[in-house]
């Protein structure tokens, strides 16, 4: 689910600045590789590697001009 919940954040980056010239694009990555050895005599069959991600996210936000003083302003994060 993340995987696509993520794919879409990025479709929706790279089409964002051209249905709104004032987009900005945002985010952190915090990945971290985790390995542990778990077996009891000293083999590789209890090993895992994992990547993780630890509080990540990206984001779109900004404006556009709607007219007559009117402003629509709007932020997208996951």
């Amino acid at each position: 689910m993340n995987k696509n919940i993520l794919a879409i954040a990025i479709a929706a980056a790279v089409a964002a600045p051209s249905a709104f010239a004032a987009a900005t694009v945002y985010g952190k990555a915090h990945m971290s590789v985790d390995s542990v050895n778990n077996a009891q005599d000293g083999t590789k069959n209890g090993s895992a590697t994992n990547v993780a991600s630890n509080s990540s996210h990206i984001g779109i936000k900004g404006s556009e001009s709607l007219g007559a003083g009117l402003k629509a302003v709007y932020k997208f994060e996951t």
